[in-house]
């Protein structure tokens, strides 16, 4: 039975999901690094209406934790922990259930490693799409070996946000994070152009997950400068910058979508490695 967890049974859920996340067989993305990076996502469906914590039990034994939020005004949910220690099939049709009556119409994301065998396949064998199938790719501070200075890279402000904007739209169609959306939250994210001639053709956008981690949600240049390593220019100057500007970052993270060999190589002589992969799943309530 599915039921929302209340705060006297945070900790038993936070323990109980600690020891899944702990193995890609059982875990789901964000991966958690610290417990107490799990502990305090829980702790949000205390603070928000909008982020849901659920149990499942059997014979009153807690066998799955499920962490969501959701956007009315998009019909959007995404999942944020998913830690289920048996009976996998009945509990996530329990959820399907609950989600569909719930969350009419709504688009909602299940984020799983390639690893979580039983997580997967539920998802392929019900035909649910596979929207993102990922390299998940790590770069600490003590690896970087980018190149850390380009005379035509520049970072965008709140002023020149417009000049920016077309190349965002343009190259960028598809994803949550619009410029629309940029503009809004511009203070949580860094944006650095390539501009040659007063033109930007090339651009990098990352954000900081917590305080030592940033990531890289896109980069791309225009038809015209591929391969000719100004991507490989956005990406380390972007990372050297933040790495500079704040000494408390450590990590950097950046999804590659598994069959682009050369970006992979790419983030390979920047000095990136491989940390997981990464399937989404998307769920049309």
């Amino acid at each position: 039975m599915l039921k929302e967890i209340s705060k006297n049974d945070i900790s038993s859920a936070v323990d109980f999901a600690w020891e899944l996340s702990k193995m890609p067989e059982t875990s789901s993305y964000p991966l958690y690094k610290e417990k107490r990076k799990l502990e305090e996502n829980f702790q949000r469906s205390l603070l928000k209406d909008n982020n849901i914590l659920l149990g499942y039990y059997e014979n009153n034994e807690l066998i799955a934790v499920i962490n969501f939020f959701f956007i009315e005004t998009e019909k959007y949910l995404q999942t944020t922990g998913v830690y289920i220690s048996s009976k996998y099939n009945e509990v996530i049709d329990d959820l399907m259930v609950m989600l569909k009556s719930k969350y009419p119409n709504y688009r909602a994301l299940f984020g799983f490693p390639k690893e979580n065998i039983k997580a997967n396949n539920y998802f392929i064998e019900n035909s649910y799409e596979c929207i993102d199938s990922c390299l998940d790719m790590r770069l600490s501070t003590a690896d970087f070996k980018g190149r850390k200075c380009n005379d035509n890279i520049f970072k965008i402000c709140k002023s020149d946000f417009d000049s920016y904007k077309p190349f965002h739209d343009k190259h960028f169609q598809g994803i949550y994070w619009t410029s629309n959306r940029l503009r809004e939250a511009l203070d949580d994210w860094h944006i650095f152009v390539y501009r040659k001639k007063g033109i930007i053709e090339g651009s990098v956008f990352i954000t900081e997950c917590d305080e030592n981690t940033i990531e890289v949600f896109g980069l791309a240049v225009s038809d015209k400068y591929k391969g000719k390593r100004i991507e490989e220019a956005l990406l380390s100057q972007g990372v050297y910058k933040l790495f500079s500007e704040n000494p408390s970052i450590k990590q950097t993270i950046f999804f590659i979508d598994d069959i682009e060999d050369e970006e992979l190589d790419m983030v390979g002589k920047i000095g990136f490695n491989y940390f997981s992969s990464y399937r989404c799943y998307q769920v049309r309530l």
